[in-house]
């Protein structure tokens, strides 16, 4: 368990917190929050881009499992992205021009491996 206590700047309030992990990792604390730490970095940082590029938080895919289906597609659709070195841009110029121009689309599919 890993008790956090921040306090607030401004007209943020405190905010206390408990989390908890299992881990099979010798209980180092430093060693830990930065497994943590780099964990949740990784997390946010993918989250941000697909809620900025593909809007997921606005999604309203809710019955069955399509949110976990279309959840899928969209980490795919990111992943294709990200591997992609035909076209210099960022990933939301990437969608767009895809969507707007099928050989952007042809090319950005075709130098997809898979691996």
């Amino acid at each position: 368990m890993i008790y956090r206590h921040r306090e607030g700047e401004g007209n943020v309030a405190e905010h206390d917190e408990s989390m908890f992990f299992i881990s099979s990792l010798p209980t180092k604390v430093k060693r830990l929050s930065k497994f943590i730490r780099d964990h949740w970095q990784i997390e946010d940082s993918e989250h941000y881009v697909l809620d900025v590029t593909f809007a997921e938080d606005a999604s309203r895919i809710r019955r069955g499992t399509s949110p976990e289906v279309s959840a899928a597609i969209r980490r795919m659709a990111l992943d294709v992205l990200q591997r992609d070195t035909t076209v210099k841009d960022n990933i939301r110029g990437k969608r767009m021009r895809a969507g707007w121009d099928d050989a952007v689309l042809d090319g950005i599919c075709a130098g997809f491996s898979g691996t």
